[in-house]
């Protein structure tokens, strides 16, 4: 099962696999609390898009939401093969009270 969430930043569908979803409702479950929309909403409308500090060829989408454990960023991780705009991947996503370190690329103002 694959699933497939529309990313404007990217200009390209995003993938989220079976695989990586039973990852974060396993290791992260308070993220996704009313299910995956959530996820698909921060990639269509994300406050924020961060390059990662560790790896080139990865992006952290996030958006702030004020119910989400009494407010926090859930922050989508997602994979970008650079050669293939197309193969872009959810890697995971996790809820936080603060941004981590990560190059600015577009914000809202």
């Amino acid at each position: 099962m694959e699933l497939f969430f529309a990313c404007p930043f990217l200009d390209a569908r995003v993938i989220l696999t079976a695989r990586r979803l039973f990852h974060i409702l396993e290791k992260h479950p308070e993220a996704l609390p009313d299910g995956i929309e959530r996820l698909g909403d921060v990639l269509r409308r994300p406050d924020c898009v961060r390059a990662s500090a560790r790896d080139s060829e990865v992006l952290l989408f996030s958006r702030w939401y004020d119910e989400l454990l009494m407010g926090k960023h859930l922050v989508v991780v997602v994979r970008c093969d650079s050669a293939d705009r197309g193969s872009s991947r959810v890697l995971t996503a996790y809820a936080a009270r603060d941004l981590g370190p990560g190059e600015v690329l577009w914000h809202t103002s």
